[in-house]
């Protein structure tokens, strides 16, 4: 899963909106609504501003095969994906 994914997919999970999103991140909706969108193109810095709002936190862990738990959401690099 890619990072715009990511953050769409936290939005479900809080039952939350792009709007909300951008409330909570204190930003304009277009802003928000942009960069996820243009999936290759988000700053680390608006990735954890974002993932912070929908009251989550990054963990960068070694990468391992199986299960996770219900609510983790992995990213991955998109080569990776495709293979």
């Amino acid at each position: 899963m890619d990072i715009a994914d990511a953050i769409r997919e936290m939005l479900w999970q809080k039952r939350m909106t792009q709007r909300e999103l951008t409330e909570r991140c204190g930003g304009i909706h277009s802003l928000v609504s942009s960069r996820l969108t243009r999936k290759n193109n988000i700053s680390l810095e608006n990735v954890l501003q974002m993932v912070h709002a929908c009251g989550y936190e990054l963990t960068v862990q070694p990468i391992k095969a199986g299960r996770r738990p219900e609510n983790q959401i992995v990213i991955t690099r998109m080569e990776e994906e495709e293979e």
